[in-house]
């Protein structure tokens, strides 16, 4: 008989250390004054802008003769008074991009210089398409 209570003392024991040293999680229901508030409203996302290396080359290289607007006007180019065209003028308009690329490359004797030798051209193009968004709305 002490045999048995031995025993059985001796399992009680033993389940009590295994039950002790699981690492069980605690599903008990417990009423806690936490309030979950489920966010509906779509968070817009920022796009990131695709002419903002454009718009920079613009506004340092550009703006001094075809304006912040692109509206272009006079202005005093190598000694000389030059009509600097707007970019929303029905020549501009109906310009390919190839040519307005060409104007941005090589520029224009005596009217517009060259940006071939101090932009890339991956630049260019990038600054026909602003120009295209920007100021003629294609």
């Amino acid at each position: 008989m002490k045999f048995i209570k031995f025993t059985l003392v001796l399992f009680s024991l033993a389940l009590f250390i295994v039950a002790c040293t699981e690492t069980k999680t605690n599903n008990t229901n417990v009423a806690t004054n936490t309030i979950v508030v489920a966010n509906t409203t779509a968070q817009p996302t920022v796009a990131p802008d695709e002419f903002a290396q454009a718009r920079k080359i613009f506004s340092e290289s550009c703006v001094g003769c075809h304006r912040a607007n692109g509206e272009g006007g006079e202005k005093d180019f190598e000694g000389k008074k030059i009509k600097v065209p707007s970019y929303k003028s029905k020549g501009a308009m109906a310009a390919s991009d190839d040519k307005l690329y060409n104007y941005i490359a090589n520029g224009e004797e005596g009217e517009m210089p060259a940006f071939k030798d101090k932009l890339s051209d991956a630049q260019m193009k990038d600054l026909v398409k602003y120009i295209r968004r920007e100021f003629q709305g294609k």
